[in-house]
């Protein structure tokens, strides 16, 4: 049986429900990819050509076959100690400045950290370490809570599960191994369940009309996930990222990545460090 060819009509479909449902801007060099990604999912769910997919995606009404099809779609390949240098600055400058917050013994008093994009994991995972690493487990109880978000429900089972290879759990400090990790088999890890007393994890669209949010977060990180974005639906998403930031709060993105806001939402701290500018702070 021949393979089924995605022709440029419904690729272009195919490219508008991935841009309005969730805000990604796929380019016609990714037509291969988008070929090679979906043809399992046609197979499995017994199409013989692209259309008949689509049209089963379109008529869908529980959502499931428009999360498997964005599970396919999206990329979510990190590992832990990725661009290091964030949690460098987050150790040096941002951890001694919430030292007053987590002595104190007022329970209305919080850390908030939202790690936007956590694909499977490793992010939200270092963080809690990192955390702890500093101000010890005891003093971070009732005192810091981490939401880490993807739209990719595969992704986050896996996060969930916190289970690595041995390769990717060895990219941190050799001594962070023992302290937070469990051997699982001859060549896997699995974080111990300390870390995951301070992270939540959550399926969310960052495309959205609203988040459901009740508070502010001090601390946003949202690395290579906007380079997916076209620049209005980029825009859109800091100015919510703005609103959602405590006064002085740090937006951290991909080393890759740039801010190049008109309207100066953000201050320019170091390369891919940003914080909540003055202006607008009434909004």
């Amino acid at each position: 049986m021949e393979s089924p060819v995605l022709s440029n009509q419904t690729f272009n479909k195919i490219r508008r429900l991935v841009k309005e449902e969730f805000g990604l801007n796929l380019t016609e060099q990714k037509k291969s990819l988008v070929l090679a990604r979906l043809q399992k999912l046609l197979t499995q769910n017994s199409f013989n050509d692209f259309d008949s997919y689509l049209g089963f995606l379109l008529k869908d009404k529980t959502g499931q076959a428009l999360s498997d099809f964005i599970n396919k779609m999206t990329t979510n390949h990190t590992y832990f100690n990725r661009e290091s240098k964030h949690f460098d600055f987050l150790r040096k400058f941002v951890f001694p400045q919430w030292l007053p917050v987590i002595k104190s013994y007022n329970p209305t008093k919080k850390i908030r950290i939202w790690s936007a994009g956590c694909a499977s994991g490793e992010e939200p995972y270092q963080l809690a370490m990192e955390l702890i690493d500093f101000f010890g487990y005891s003093q971070l109880k009732e005192k810091v809570a981490v939401l880490a978000t993807d739209i990719s429900t595969e992704a986050l089972m896996q996060a969930r599960q916190g289970i690595y290879s041995r390769e990717n759990v060895f990219n941190l400090p050799p001594a962070y191994v023992p302290k937070f990790f469990l051997p699982k088999g001859a060549n896997q890890y699995v974080v111990k369940p300390m870390l995951k007393d301070f992270i939540l994890f959550k399926r969310l669209n960052l495309i959205r009309t609203t988040f459901p949010f009740k508070n502010r977060f001090h601390v946003i990180i949202c690395r290579n996930v906007m380079i997916y974005f076209d620049q209005p639906t980029k825009d859109q998403l800091l100015e919510k990222f703005y609103q959602f930031l405590e006064p002085g709060g740090y937006l951290l993105i991909g080393h890759s990545e740039s801010l190049m806001q008109r309207d100066k939402l953000f201050k320019y701290v170091q390369p891919s460090i940003y914080q909540k500018a003055l202006k607008h702070e009434g909004n």
